[in-house]
């Protein structure tokens, strides 16, 4: 018995690991087959993935790769939220993890050249709009 608890608490821990490093790329395929329950945390998770590839990709002065990423954190963003609210799952964390996007994306563009700054306010923007349709479902009387 003592052993198969052990088995248990290893595998469990070998399974967070692999998880936590999954693919982008892996996640996103699994979103569409993912039940809408399961998209919620999935997609938060891409989101705040890309979400700091987008700071190091800015950092570094990759562009195009900063640009994926961006339009990246704003769709699943969004999806995360949107999924939120139809489920009714998770509506607390997703909510805290967009304003905290939203948060460090405003921070981040900050720091950007002028002709970069548009396009990461179109995205905070986005995240706050999903961000404040979440809330309504939350408080809605």
């Amino acid at each position: 018995m003592k052993t198969l608890f052990l088995v248990t608490v290893m595998l469990a821990g070998v399974m967070s690991v692999a998880r936590s490093q999954e693919t982008v790329e892996a996640m996103k395929s699994r979103v569409e087959a993912a039940s809408e329950k399961d998209q919620v945390e999935l997609c938060a998770r891409i989101a705040e993935r890309q979400l700091e590839a987008l700071d190091k990709a800015y950092n570094d002065g990759d562009l195009k790769k900063a640009e994926t990423a961006l339009r990246d954190v704003g769709i699943y963003g969004v999806k995360a939220a949107d999924a939120a609210r139809n489920t009714g799952k998770r509506m607390k964390q997703t909510e805290i993890a967009i304003r905290k996007m939203a948060s460090r994306l405003d921070d981040i563009r900050k720091t950007l050249d002028i002709d970069q700054r548009p396009a990461v306010a179109e995205v905070v923007t986005q995240l706050e709009r999903a961000r404040t349709d979440l809330l309504n479902r939350m408080f809605r009387k």
